[in-house]
């Protein structure tokens, strides 16, 4: 996440509560710079209502409103996230694919950014859409080489579609090593996170 211009100690300081899930005590701490219509505050925002938690009860369209705002005025990268994982999974709207599928890839036209070619790779393989496995694959090789558990997971779901029956099951002791590894070594790793 990049950190905003203006009051980058407040921000910072925000994220470091949200972090340690004292949502809202982030949020409260927010709240000037929400005022003054910070997109970066609204992209956190965003977060923590999508995500709810310590008093802060998960609002969809709040977090929706956040997201659009921090996206729309600087492009705000968590936001534009935030926007695909909520078409994605339909939390707040209807499920659609294809607009996730139009963020991650205005994403990946902006910054190469693991976790887009992640959510790239989850649509193709998804059952509700076309599956596309050579696509899948590829947007999957970075992030594999990277070490992102998720692309491991994904792996495991690509092989298995392939009929690839001991690769598929490569792919799932490595995804669970790489995740003990790195929970033991840093429970934050940005590895360990989700698309």
């Amino acid at each position: 996440m990049k950190f905003p211009d203006q009051e980058p100690a407040r921000y910072q300081r925000s994220l470091d509560l949200w972090l340690d899930g004292k949502a809202a005590a982030a949020l409260a701490l927010l709240e000037p710079m929400l005022d003054k219509g910070d997109a970066h505050a609204h992209a956190l925002a965003g977060a923590i209502y999508e995500f709810g938690g310590d008093g802060i009860e998960v609002d969809f369209s709040k977090a929706k409103y956040c997201y659009q705002l921090a996206a729309e005025s600087v492009g705000a990268l968590a936001a534009c996230f935030g926007l695909a994982r909520m078409h994605f999974f339909g939390k707040g709207v209807e499920r659609d694919l294809a607009s996730a599928q139009e963020i991650y890839s205005a994403i990946l036209e902006e910054v190469d950014d693991p976790a887009a070619h992640i959510g790239l790779a989850r649509i193709y393989l998804d059952d509700q859409w076309e599956p596309n496995l050579p696509l899948a694959e590829q947007h999957l090789k970075g992030p594999v080489v990277s070490g992102h558990v998720e692309a491991y997971s994904l792996m495991v779901k690509l092989r298995r579609k392939q009929g690839r029956v001991f690769s598929a099951i490569y792919f799932q002791i490595c995804s669970r090593l790489k995740a003990a590894f790195y929970v033991m070594k840093d429970r934050n790793d940005p590895r360990l996170g989700s698309a």
